[in-house]
């Protein structure tokens, strides 16, 4: 991103990588936070809320650096210009949240150099560009409020009344941007991007946070890749990084490799074989903690009815698990009535450890003729 560090210019120091006053129109509140997956977005520090209507603060980037390492980005060269030459782009995001679903209760002023405003605002369900508060364009962003949403905008500047932004609602991280949510071709000469203002419509509710300026979509979109229990899993035993061996049964004993770091089965335990290459296709006892799942016809209330008793990792586990598991039933295993999960199936856990937890999951009614059950387990 551009800069979040001047060694040498002026101002100088660690700071945003903008100038200007923040004045009493601007809280300071808790910082956002931002993940995909396992991918999180990099992120430090507060957030802005303003608290006001209409009216918030005006930054400026960095300017008049003694040493400006961004200068090819600066139009003419000038240490004291707006960045954007023709022919070149700029990448800026951010995270964005609203308490409001009225229109521009989020808006942030991107002004060019040559005074045209062009504001990132939301709408009743979406996100969107405005140029010089024309209307919003078209767009197939969707809003939620009070959830951080990453906002991304390409500005690819060309001589004139050439100048176009793209908008990206919540692209996926680590990967090629697609098809924008929203495009605007500016109709006169934007110039540079230089100031940024908050000017929201609704008291109290626009936070922001983690305004970012590159070259590239990746510059503007740090992130780290959380520790996951699977990806753990995958390097002690020597298993592709990709999952491509997750299905293989290197024991020949028609348990997958994802099965047995599901379910709990390798160690030293009951139930469990001491490596990926030891037969191992136990099934859980009533109260184990390691093994296939167990199927049998429930008791006393439940008599009659289906239930399946199986090894979770827990949710909230450290690491993170990784996976999914899926409890699904059918009448003919899939033939002609497909498997599917029974929102009216009833679930109770037992907790094992901080990591494990036994689950047991009961169909609805009982059934005198062919119903059969199983766990599907899926990679996130």
């Amino acid at each position: 991103g551009l800069p979040a560090t001047n060694a040498t210019g002026s101002p100088s120091g660690t700071s945003t990588g903008w100038r200007g006053t923040w004045g009493t129109t601007l809280d300071v509140a808790a910082g956002l936070t931002y993940s995909q997956g396992n991918n999180v977005l990099t992120v430090s520090g507060g957030s802005g809320k303003p608290n006001n209507a209409t009216w918030g603060d005006t930054l400026y980037p960095y300017r008049n650096m003694t040493t400006d390492p961004f200068l090819s980005q600066r139009i003419g060269g000038s240490n004291s210009a707006a960045f954007g030459v023709d022919g070149t782009s700029l990448y800026v995001s951010m995270l964005a949240q609203t308490s409001s679903a009225t229109a521009q209760a989020f808006r942030i002023n991107l002004q060019g150099s040559t005074g045209r405003n062009v504001f990132v605002e939301n709408t009743a369900t979406g996100w969107s560009l405005n140029e010089n508060a024309a209307g919003p364009v078209p767009t197939t962003g969707s809003l939620a409020l009070n959830t951080p949403t990453l906002l991304v905008i390409k500005i690819n500047f060309g001589a004139g009344a050439t100048d176009t932004m793209n908008l990206w609602v919540n692209p996926t991280l680590g990967q090629t941007l697609g098809t924008p949510d929203a495009t605007l071709n500016v109709s006169v000469d934007y110039g540079g991007l230089a100031t940024i203002a908050l000017r929201p419509a609704v008291l109290n509710a626009m936070t922001i946070d983690e305004f970012r300026m590159g070259s590239s979509y990746a510059a503007v979109t740090p992130y780290t890749q959380a520790t996951i229990g699977l990806a753990t899993f995958r390097s002690t035993y020597g298993l592709a990084t990709n999952g491509s061996q997750d299905l293989l049964t290197p024991a020949g004993d028609g348990v997958a490799n994802l099965l047995k770091y599901a379910f709990n089965m390798i160690g030293s335990g009951a139930g469990q074989g001491s490596t990926l290459a030891t037969p191992n296709a136990a099934v859980l006892a009533p109260t184990g903690t390691a093994g296939l799942p167990l199927v049998g016809l429930g008791t006393g209330g439940d008599a009659g009815k289906l239930q399946i008793t199986f090894i979770r990792r827990k949710s909230s586990a450290s690491p993170a698990p990784g996976i999914t598991y899926t409890v699904e039933f059918s009448n003919d295993l899939g033939v002609t009535d497909p498997w599917a999960t029974n929102g009216s199936a009833t679930e109770s856990a037992t907790s094992i450890d901080a990591t494990f937890e036994r689950v047991t999951v009961t169909d609805a009614t009982a059934t005198s003729t062919k119903r059969f059950v199983r766990v599907k387990v899926t990679a996130d």
